[in-house]
């Protein structure tokens, strides 16, 4: 019979962490189940995984009966029943846990120890185990600036499946960082830069599922930076270097490679260098936005409103059934190509909210000259400071335009 004390707040920690990642059992392959194994360190290890994904979290604890002779892996047990009932043992107590002779988990707590245990029914099957694979290349990337990209990257892509329209792309060039999403419905593209703490040295790009990772690097809110290892089969990321002292030492996610090319959108599409660029105030966009589309019925947001950019003059204008509003706003810089386009009123405010939330006071908005391979001549892009900001957006306009 085994058994390990574990303090409340740690395992309630470690099982918040976990929960992302389990799954519900629908090919029946336990993967709604949480596995436990107590370690030689006065420690323990919890995992769980939905097939494509696995966790695994290991605590220190307050004591366990390690047996280097015998068998220290609990029994499994349904995860979210486990943790519902964690959820529930007050604040400042020690959490025992034992598998009994017949293999089901008793749970007590410090004040209910003599109290008959709380049992939970054992599932007596095996249980799939981390993956085992060879790392082809490692990188350090800081965990903040990792979630920050996922999020946004999550607010363009449309899916949630291993298509690349789901996946934000990463590509490792020595110690640069570039991540890019796609939005092909609304041809719209998520850019970011950055540096790692340590430089690849494959130059390899990877896919990471957008919505599926960033619920994922939840877990690893209490580190400063997480490592990236890369496989042919698996993508790794694990905790390098905690923000401050806790009972959980080990923090691993694995999520299985997508194997499919990811197009370079920028080097493929645009000229970047031929753009002219015009320089607007956040507000002033925001606060424009909102007067021309005041027009539509119920604040619909999802119709086009109309953008004209001459000189130093940027025009909203939206004509409807219930009336017609015009409204100027101007540039810090003057655009002697001028450009006329119609865009969807929920997409712009998106991507300038975006820039307001990152406290960015003013971005630039350009039409290349010129695309490459023949693409289609209506993308704009929109970015922090003419294409060299650390997040650029591409805008797909709609055609033909109101004139103001």
């Amino acid at each position: 019979m085994s058994t390990f004390t574990v303090k409340e707040e740690t395992l309630k920690e470690a099982l918040s962490k976990l929960a992302p990642v389990v799954g519900d059992n629908s090919q029946n392959l336990n993967d709604n189940c949480i596995s436990i194994i107590v370690l030689d360190n006065s420690q323990i290890a919890l995992s769980t995984t939905n097939t494509n994904e696995y966790a695994r979290i290991v605590a220190d604890c307050v004591a366990n009966d390690y047996d280097p002779n015998g068998r220290n892996e609990f029994s499994l047990v349904d995860f979210k029943r486990f943790k519902n009932i964690i959820d529930t043992i007050p604040g400042n107590d020690d959490v025992i846990i034992t598998e009994s002779n017949n293999g089901n988990i008793n749970v007590d707590y410090g004040s209910r120890v003599g109290a008959k245990p709380i049992v939970i029914t054992a599932i007596n099957t095996p249980f799939l185990q981390a993956p085992n694979t060879t790392y082809i290349d490692t990188v350090t990337v800081e965990t903040k600036i990792l979630q920050e990209s996922l999020k946004e990257a999550t607010s363009i892509v449309q899916k949630d499946d291993v298509t690349v329209d789901a996946c934000m792309h990463l590509q490792f060039d020595g110690y640069d960082i570039k991540m890019m999403a796609f939005d092909s419905k609304n041809g719209r593209v998520y850019r970011s830069m950055t540096k790692t703490g340590t430089g690849s040295n494959n130059n390899v790009g990877i896919l990471l599922q957008c919505k599926k990772v960033a619920k994922a690097m939840k877990m690893f809110d209490n580190a400063v930076d997480v490592e990236i290892n890369i496989s042919n089969d698996f993508i790794n990321i694990t905790q390098k270097t905690a923000s401050s002292s806790s009972d959980i030492t080990e923090v691993n996610y694995w999520i299985r490679r997508i194997n499919v090319l990811f197009p370079s959108a920028f080097d493929q599409l645009f000229d970047v260098k031929s753009i002219q660029w015009a320089t607007l105030n956040v507000d002033d966009v925001l606060n424009s936005l909102k007067r021309v589309i005041a027009i539509q019925d119920n604040d619909l947001t999802t119709e086009a409103v109309t953008l004209e950019i001459n000189g130093s003059e940027a025009t909203f204008c939206k004509n409807s059934q219930y009336g017609d509003i015009t409204d100027t706003i101007y540039s810090s810089t003057n655009v002697s190509d001028a450009f006329s386009d119609q865009f969807k009123a929920d997409t712009l405010l998106e991507i300038v909210n975006n820039f307001k939330k990152n406290n960015i006071s003013t971005f630039t908005i350009g039409k290349p000259k010129k695309t490459k391979n023949s693409s289609p001549n209506n993308h704009y892009l929109l970015s922090q400071d003419e294409f060299n900001s650390p997040a650029t957006f591409v805008l797909l306009g709609q055609g033909p335009t109101t004139t103001p």
